[in-house]
């Protein structure tokens, strides 16, 4: 489970900042330190520190357990299909609703992304097509344009040389 850092790396810059990645890691550290049956990870001295990372106080751990060895058990609990109990059990349903491929986040998520990426795609195709239509009507009109301004040219020459051959004479 990371830390609180807000510096973007190349590893994380897909997810980076992102509200839901962010309040899983809030949730995960929570269950991390949820108290099971008197007992928490602390009290077999195992900590999180600021930035995620897990640390062992074996000499606990191992007091802790000689007390009552079957706390650990409790503590960390286990997982089922339809759940589970403890640590592992709080963890796989947060896990669950993340990457679960029928209504996880994840895949809500994608779909949301796909359908998005299908809208702007069919907005471009409609912007290219609109594009390429005014630029065939503007290149045709400054062709027809451009053989107008010729023939205009050309009855100018004409008339300026039936006008100074009637002058010369």
């Amino acid at each position: 489970v990371s830390g609180t850092d807000t510096t973007a790396t190349s590893a994380d810059a897909a997810l980076h900042g992102d509200a839901g990645v962010a309040s899983l890691r809030d949730r995960l550290n929570t269950a991390l330190r949820t108290v099971t049956g008197g007992q928490s990870l602390i009290s077999f001295g195992i900590t999180a520190g600021r930035d995620g990372m897990l640390s062992l106080d074996t000499n606990r751990l191992h007091k802790t357990v000689a007390a009552n060895p079957a706390a650990i058990d409790t503590l960390f609990g286990h997982t089922t299909v339809s759940g589970g109990t403890g640590v592992m059990g709080a963890m796989t349903k947060l896990v669950d609703s993340w990457t679960n491929s029928a209504n996880g986040l994840l895949s809500t998520r994608k779909s949301a992304a796909t359908k998005q990426q299908s809208d702007v795609a069919d907005r471009l195709a409609t912007v290219e097509n609109q594009f390429n239509n005014a630029y065939k009507r503007y290149l045709a009109q400054f062709t027809a344009l451009q053989s107008l301004q010729a023939s205009m040219t050309s009855t100018s020459n004409m008339f300026t040389a039936m006008f100074s051959s009637d002058s010369n004479n």
